[in-house]
């Protein structure tokens, strides 16, 4: 959050920083992913919500790539101020990966529901 808030951030020198800052935080997501993988590798559709998890990243990682290298506007200075600037475009790569996670939400609720809801693991 300080990476964001603090206004020594916000300088274009620590562009690069809030991009990794960002895609560290996504990266987070791996571990459940590794966790799940190893436990539920066998249901398809675990298999299909994977799909769906992979590309959520693959979308955050490729947005934050475009913002951290800030193309198309490195290419041609000027013509892209107000419309498919990195910034603009890092953005629309979160509305599209957070579309992607209801999706696989979806199919985590339909998983559950299909296993007749959610169960007490530590109940004996």
């Amino acid at each position: 959050v300080a990476v964001s808030l603090l206004e020594v951030f916000q300088s274009i020198r620590f562009r690069f920083i809030r991009a990794v800052v960002f895609s560290g935080l996504g990266l987070f997501g791996v571990v459940p992913i590794i966790h799940q993988w190893a436990v539920h590798y066998h249901i398809p559709m675990f298999q299909e919500a994977l799909i769906y998890d992979l590309l959520m990243g693959l979308t955050y990682l490729t947005g934050a790539g475009i913002y951290a290298s800030r193309v198309p506007e490195r290419w041609q200075p000027g013509s892209f101020d107000l419309a498919f600037h990195s910034h603009n475009v890092f953005h629309l790569c979160v509305v599209i990966a957070a579309y992607i996670h209801y999706k696989a939400s979806l199919v985590f609720i339909q998983w559950r529901e299909m296993d007749g809801g959610c169960h007490d693991i530590l109940s004996p």
